[in-house]
């Protein structure tokens, strides 16, 4: 009592408020244990009570009694256990406003299958240690919790739910008549929103309301709105054209997370040494400089003076010096860490590249409708391939990262998918030839011919995979794609560009303009909108007699990969982005290297192709494309011949 007297009036009023706020807690406490169907569906007869572990939980969180009934979720939640009534006999009545729904034992059974897997293993919460306030749910939700356990937050999504009040395990812990997970064992948090978002909650609806019976008469169309009373409040899913959730970014990040690490955290633990201190606040002053001015970057100039000052810093240190590979962690590591933080002044700064990508955008939009694979001389059956959806993922995930290389891998791995499916679609086109030839001569002695195509390398060049690439990019149509080009042209070291890197790169200009020429020439047509004959013209006009970069492909059931196109270009990754596109675009067959012999440059000196000259290079390329034209040419004279 001498305590309280001495307490300043603040202090009391503080009390007062902490009391008042205990007794609110108490009593919401009170309210949701009587009134919660949630809590009601994981006790003995309720809907969850025959719970199967589906893995380790420690904490249920249980949105309070008002948002279920608002939602329109509590009348599904109110249902019985599906085990407590004879399956044989419909007695299970559903009662959804005003009306009285008899379920089925299936549709009993289909609605505590629904309610569990899309509502409440969402909010069955596994944490990732102790005392650590993230978590991840049975549906892979990943959340954590505040320091002070006031609020829950989903990654990924906007605000966080105020957790209204605590709630003891329903029974005890060593009870043996329920498993060793049971929700009715675990610690309750009652929370003022679902772990779940609008979208997720208007799905599941959705899904329980097609389980219902229709009604007959005048009463389906009150049966509809009072199913529908709580989705008015939760606004359907936008369906939007190329729009991912952030979810779906983060499980497409973890996913290529693999090839997109440059050894991050050892690059950090090397700027944590003291002797890179300096190097360190010199790539924190540059960004921190950078953020503070007004003008956007609409160049590299900046950028790379920064980065090529770290590393005759780095080179100077006996630590780097003596291993040369920590200096390309480095060059990775600076790039990466000065990207990341100017991304919003570098990319899509300029107000040309802005309009130029508007126009591509609009384009793309309009002409995937219109366009199919014949008029661009593609191959059709790449469309149907199971990785052809997983390379226009891969192009759209251009929007999901910040850095040059992230978005350049992602184009390296839509150009490896995308050789996987017209390897596989040429096979399979070569096979229905072959087996039309042997019907049309009734000849059944190649079975073995036909057997062994499969097991087969594919050659295929540019004239099969430009079209498709180009196909690709059409139907994929990714947000800002131009602009996602001319910011990794710009921004990406060319040093650390591979040969097979800098060969999609080019791809991806190429397509850029294809598409915008593209569409140019078809405004010039006059009666039509869609073209009436091939563009193949304007393939040939933007790749000017293209260079037989070959891609030798394993059979579709294999995953490697090898392309000769990759050891052609080792030489030219050396080079600037300008001369590689002029070099790879304006070879013709006019000019002949002279005193080259490709064979035994090949086969007996077995010169690698990084130490090649140009003018060998060449020759290799020229010979490759002499070999294809006697190929086709015999090809066509065999098609010819009569029987």
């Amino acid at each position: 009592m001498q305590g309280d007297s001495n307490c300043t009036p603040r202090e009391k009023e503080e009390e007062k408020t902490r009391v008042e706020a205990m007794g609110d807690e108490r009593s919401a406490a009170e309210y949701e244990l009587q009134k919660n169907v949630l809590l009601k569906a994981i006790r003995p007869g309720g809907l969850f009570y025959e719970y199967v572990d589906r893995g380790p939980v420690e904490m249920l969180c249980v949105p309070h009694q008002l948002f279920l009934e608002s939602s329109g979720i509590a009348p599904y939640l109110r249902l019985p256990s599906p085990h407590s009534h004879n399956s044989s006999i419909a007695t299970t009545t559903l009662r959804i406003g005003e009306r009285d729904v008899a379920l089925t034992p299936e549709q009993h059974q289909q609605i505590a299958c629904i309610t569990r897997e899309a509502f409440l293993d969402y909010h069955l919460v596994h944490f990732d240690g102790v005392a650590s306030p993230a978590f991840v749910t049975l549906r892979g939700q990943r959340g954590e919790f505040s320091a002070d356990l006031q609020s829950v937050a989903r990654y990924g999504r906007i605000g966080a739910s105020k957790v209204l009040c605590e709630l003891s395990p329903l029974i005890e812990l060593d009870d043996a008549s329920v498993s060793a997970f049971h929700p009715c064992k675990l610690h309750i948090l009652v929370l003022a929103k679902p772990l779940m978002d609008d979208e997720e909650v208007h799905n599941l609806l959705s899904a329980l309301q097609r389980i219902l019976p229709p009604m007959e008469g005048a009463g389906t169309e009150q049966c509809q709105n009072d199913q529908k009373a709580g989705v008015e409040q939760t606004p359907g899913p936008s369906f939007l054209e190329n729009c991912f959730s952030r979810e779906a970014i983060l499980n497409y990040r973890r996913t290529v997370a693999k090839d997109n690490d440059v050894h991050s955290k050892e690059f950090q633990e090397m700027m944590k040494l003291p002797v890179c201190a300096p190097v360190a606040k010199t790539i924190s002053n540059f960004v921190e400089t950078i953020q503070q001015r007004d003008a956007p970057l609409f160049d590299n100039t900046d950028v790379r003076r920064a980065i090529s000052f770290c590393l005759d810093q780095c080179r100077r240190i006996p630590f780097f010096a003596r291993d040369a590979s920590k200096l390309h962690i480095a060059a990775e590591g600076f790039e990466k860490y000065i990207m990341t933080k100017l991304y919003w002044r570098a990319f899509g700064v300029d107000p040309e590249e802005r309009e130029r990508n508007k126009e591509l955008n609009e384009r793309l939009r309009r002409l995937s409708p219109l366009v199919n694979a014949e008029e661009l001389d593609a191959l059709k059956e790449v469309e149907e391939h199971h990785l052809w959806g997983q390379a226009m993922l891969d192009l759209e995930g251009m929007n999901f990262f910040k850095t040059p290389r992230e978005k350049l891998r992602c184009a390296v791995r839509a150009c490896e998918g995308l050789a996987k499916a017209v390897s596989a679609a040429l096979v399979q086109k070569k096979k229905k030839c072959f087996d039309g030839n042997i019907n049309n001569n009734n000849n059944i002695g190649n079975n073995d011919n036909s057997k062994s195509m499969d097991e087969n390398p594919v050659v295929f060049g540019a004239d099969e995979f430009l079209p498709c690439f180009m196909l690709l990019v059409l139907r994929a149509s990714p947000r800002d794609y131009y602009l996602h080009v001319h910011y990794v042209k710009r921004f990406r070291d060319a040093s650390l560009i591979t040969p097979h890197e800098s060969y999609c790169l080019t791809n991806l200009e190429s397509a850029a303009e294809f598409w915008l020429s593209y569409t140019t020439s078809l405004s010039c047509q006059t009666g039509t909108s869609r073209p009436s004959t091939p563009q193949k013209t304007i393939v040939e006009d933007l790749f000017i007699a293209p260079v037989a970069t070959s891609f030798i492909v394993q059979p579709a059931d294999k995953d490697e990969i090898c392309a000769v196109a990759q050891q052609t270009e080792s030489k030219y990754g050396q080079l600037s982005n300008s001369s590689f596109q002029h070099d790879f675009f304006s070879l013709t067959g006019d000019v002949v290297p002279e005193g080259i012999n490709v064979a035994k440059l090949l086969l007996e000196e077995r010169k690698p192709f990084e130490n090649l000259t140009v003018a060998e290079l060449r020759g290799i390329v020229e010979e490759a494309r002499r070999l294809l034209a006697e190929k086709h040419k015999s090809t066509q004279t065999g098609s010819k011949s009569p029987d």
